[in-house]
């Protein structure tokens, strides 16, 4: 076992230990904004209005690989009405 691996085993037990939670709560949030973005601009996939179709035309080559994760995350949501039952 080197110096440097040892070194990197270190840092990574440290990131686990200071900064993995923050990390894991970034990457939720910034999930979650990734598909309200997609919500905004093909709402119309899932019975939202929206606006204007021109937009989502123009952005549908960016969001089109994420459309398949974005409608089993939406289907996933639960509301406050689902856990009283």
């Amino acid at each position: 076992m080197g110096r440097g691996s040892l070194w990197a085993s270190l840092r990574q037990f440290l990131f686990g230990v200071v900064a993995y939670d923050a990390f894991e709560y970034a990457t939720r949030v910034r999930w979650s904004l990734h598909y309200l973005v997609i919500l905004a601009l093909l709402g119309d996939l899932v019975g939202v209005p929206t606006r204007s179709p021109y937009y989502s035309l123009r952005f549908l080559p960016y969001v089109l690989p994420d459309i398949p994760r974005w409608k089993r995350w939406l289907l996933r949501q639960r509301d406050v009405t689902d856990r009283m039952g």
